[in-house]
């Protein structure tokens, strides 16, 4: 994997991970901007059924702003 072609990531991974499969001139990140995160986050594939999770919370509205808020922090991280 990754000898012949790019890598895209678009998750968190360090970047010492992904030297480890390929080199790292042929891996690109991609982050999407913070607005994006905060309104289209949670309906990707692998996170279906979360929103269905928040109203059986203490305080729904404020779990979601802040899971949305930690994954803009994890994002800002990774980019630095």
């Amino acid at each position: 994997m990754g000898k012949k072609k790019p890598i895209i990531v678009d998750t968190f991974m360090e970047p010492a991970f992904s030297g480890g499969i390929s080199a790292y001139n042929q891996v690109f990140f991609v982050f999407a901007e913070d607005g994006l995160i905060r309104s289209e986050y949670l309906e990707r594939d692998h996170l279906r059924g979360m929103e269905d999770l928040f109203p059986v919370l203490f305080d729904p509205q404020c779990t979601r702003s802040e899971t949305l808020n930690t994954v803009v922090k994890a994002s800002n991280h990774y980019l630095q």
